[in-house]
């Protein structure tokens, strides 16, 4: 069922791509973030953080791999969601998460992060732009909450 976000882009037809060559550089900021834990990890005062940030390591490389094998197929009559789509919400992610220094509020936003990415790639436009005002409301939380 169509929602009144999904009235203001274009219907995905059959066919239509998010081309993989167009998500460069939300690809590169996945591998960016996922480095920019190294020195968490290494620093990491018990297990369970240390565990954590290495399970979301794993997850955004293993995200930023998937966004390179395949251009993302779009469900047929749903919201034709755009690489430059995806790309503006990555990019809005990054300045939010790069001011953040408190390690448990970063582990917060890049799993919204992480969840975002994934529903990008089940080329649901309907599924995306919900994934995306999640991601939006998960941003605008104050970091201690």
């Amino acid at each position: 069922m169509a929602t009144a976000q999904t009235n203001t882009l274009p219907t995905a037809k059959a066919g239509d791509l998010i081309d993989k060559q167009g998500l460069a550089a939300t690809h590169a900021w996945l591998l960016e973030l996922s480095n920019s834990l190294n020195e968490p990890i290494a620093k990491a005062t018990d297990l369970a953080t240390a565990n954590e940030l290495g399970q979301l390591q794993n997850s955004l490389n293993s995200l930023a791999s998937d966004l390179t094998v395949q251009s993302i197929t779009l469900l047929t009559g749903e919201a034709k969601i755009s690489a430059e789509h995806i790309n503006a919400a990555s990019k809005a992610a990054k300045s939010v998460i790069d001011e953040i220094v408190d390690i448990k509020a970063r582990i917060a936003k890049i799993g919204a992060v992480i969840s975002f990415v994934g529903i990008v790639l089940t080329g649901s436009g309907t599924a995306i732009l919900k994934a995306a005002h999640t991601l939006k409301d998960a941003l605008e939380k104050p970091a201690n909450t």
